[in-house]
């Protein structure tokens, strides 16, 4: 079974909006750089009347919140973010909170992720190897552990597309696939993706698809990749 350490991950505020310049698309935390604060950093921002909140799978919209901000510049005790989305009908002021599921400012408490699949985070609607990987820096520079299978300390597993399949578009269904070739290494990412799925719902691992966990740590195809 796994332990209780692990329940309440990216259902609590990570900090506060002190300052919000109207009209300037520009707004102050209370994170800076003592608080392991990086530029590119994302947030989630929420009301905080409402408090965070994780969303669904079928309901991404309510990880969104209020919208998402970016970290451009950081100080010892604040760090100024740029408002990269906003929900419509929300306005992101002073006092509202913050979160991303991946940071935590204390050193000493780390966040554990599985990452599966291909992800789309430039918003073109082509999801790509290329931008998992990019998916799985940034978790790294934030502060979060990739680990390379469910284990009891993963907090979450990341989901994106399953791997396409070269042999079942080529139709030659009877055909012999090759040892390393292209088919055969395809063949074998599909069978790990729905391997790791398995393995987290066994261990009751909790599992986020792309849309969920982009809105959780407030990530939009508006954000700049560092």
């Amino acid at each position: 079974a796994r332990g209780t350490r692990n329940t309440n991950v990216g259902a609590e505020p990570d900090g506060v909006i002190v300052r919000a310049g109207a009209g300037t698309g520009e707004v102050y935390i209370n994170l800076g750089r003592r608080d392991r604060v990086v530029p590119g950093l994302t947030f989630a921002v929420y009301d905080p009347r409402l408090g965070v909140r994780l969303g669904s799978d079928q309901h991404p919209e309510e990880a969104a919140g209020k919208g998402g901000i970016e970290v451009t510049d950081v100080s010892e005790t604040e760090s100024l973010c740029r408002v990269t989305h906003t929900t419509p009908g929300q306005t992101i002021q002073s006092g509202d909170l913050i979160a991303n599921p991946v940071y935590h400012s204390d050193r000493t408490r780390t966040f554990h992720f599985v990452v599966i699949g291909d992800f789309d985070l430039d918003g073109d609607g082509v999801a790509t190897a290329g931008e998992r990987d990019r998916l799985i820096q940034m978790i790294k520079r934030w502060g979060g552990v990739i680990d390379p299978s469910v284990t009891t300390q993963t907090d979450f597993l990341v989901v994106g597309t399953r791997p396409s399949s070269a042999e079942a578009s080529s139709g030659s269904e009877g055909a012999t696939t090759q040892p390393g070739s292209v088919e055969a290494v395809r063949g074998q990412t599909q069978q790990s993706y729905d391997e790791v799925i398995a393995d987290a719902k066994a261990s009751s691992v909790p599992i986020l698809n792309q849309n969920r966990f982009l809105a959780m740590i407030g990530y939009y195809s508006t954000t700049i990749v560092h």
